[in-house]
């Protein structure tokens, strides 16, 4: 086992005091530019974790765990629950979790909620949802030189220097999805794909994943149209009565979001309720009566509760024993269908 880098060793590589070391870390004022990132230079260099539990501990205080994650959608509640399940478990470790809640993915608030965790809240680390797969890096990779540990759940920032995300396999969901189409459309035909912004790394997996799928479907099935609809449910209706004028034929909707109760009553608002092969996402109160009656054929359930709790138990290890994860930490999805969806629960 390799010995701990300690403060003293990190100030004696920078050629610092051991205050600036800690002016540098924690981001304090009065110590310059250079110095800081001479200092954080050479902890990234030695490899320097701080042990933020051990230091919670020694001051008797509460060990907390940030959250941010957006409150409009469907699948984040489950999450949220997960998360909480995760927190009361650990009470009895001196743990607790502070949660921050965008309106949605793209809520330009997510980058000040971390920063009031961080210096506010003085968070011993952050289970984030990001809403773009870079545009965070910059401030996880700084947060992470300073020794607060990062788990992306759902969603991803894969090119940062967060500690792991937990998610389904997004591409492999797409291709489970794809896997489904090609049998229901034995005969080939069109389909289209709903997803939220391809923007977002869970949702340009879980298309590309179908895509290649459905690419390599020997029965004849094309994509006619991807479309963006922000995990916005009047946008997912529009884009189903667009695909219904436009591709008359049309044989299936792939939805790799929690929109698909929309897509749902589209399609019965224009008659083609159970016409039309649909492949959802997830599970929640508003779709299971379109699984019961068939106009939902299947489901992709990513167990979003499995997620929220599985991020913080991480963080946990991470902190009390400096666990190391791999790069990805996968939840296994499951596929629901009108005979099984009894066996499954959600939150919302």
């Amino acid at each position: 086992m390799r010995q701990r880098i300690t403060v003293k060793d990190l100030a004696r590589a920078a050629g610092v005091s051991i205050g600036t070391v800690d002016r540098a870390l924690n981001g304090r004022p009065g110590i310059n530019v250079e110095t800081r990132q001479r200092v954080l230079s050479a902890a990234e260099t030695l490899g320097y974790r701080r042990n933020k539990l051990a230091q919670s501990l020694g001051r008797k205080s509460q060990i907390k765990i940030g959250c941010v994650f957006p409150s409009r959608y469907s699948f984040y509640p489950d999450i949220e629950a997960g998360i909480n399940h995760a927190a009361a478990t650990l009470a009895d470790h001196n743990v607790r979790v502070v949660s921050r809640r965008t309106e949605n993915l793209g809520d330009e608030r997510e980058g000040m909620f971390i920063d009031e965790l961080v210096e506010a809240e003085n968070v011993s680390a952050l289970a984030l949802c990001p809403s773009h797969s870079t545009r965070l890096n910059q401030k996880i990779d700084e947060l992470a030189a300073r020794g607060v540990p990062i788990v992306t759940i759902a969603t991803d920032a894969p090119a940062s220097r967060r500690l792991t995300c937990v998610s389904t396999d997004s591409f492999n969901n797409g291709q489970i999805a794809g896997d489904l189409m090609c049998g229901f459309l034995r005969e080939g035909g069109r389909t289209v794909v709903l997803t939220g912004s391809l923007d977002v790394t869970d949702h340009e997996r879980k298309v590309s994943g179908f895509s290649s799928v459905i690419n390599g479907c020997p029965h004849g099935i094309e994509i006619a149209h991807v479309y963006e609809t922000h995990d916005v449910a009047a946008e997912c209706a529009d884009a189903v009565t667009h695909a219904l004028q436009t591709y008359p034929e049309l044989r299936g909707i792939y939805v790799s979001t929690s929109t698909g109760a929309s897509a749902c009553q589209a399609l019965k608002d224009q008659g083609r309720a159970g016409e039309v092969y649909l492949i959802g996402t997830d599970l929640f109160q508003q779709n299971i009566p379109f699984v019961q009656n068939g106009t939902i054929q299947a489901l992709i359930f990513q167990n979003p509760f499995e997620q929220g709790r599985k991020a913080i138990e991480i963080l946990y290890s991470h902190l009390s024993s400096d666990t190391r994860f791999g790069p990805t930490n996968f939840v296994i999805p499951s596929i629901i269908t009108k005979h099984s969806v009894q066996h499954f629960r959600c939150y919302c």
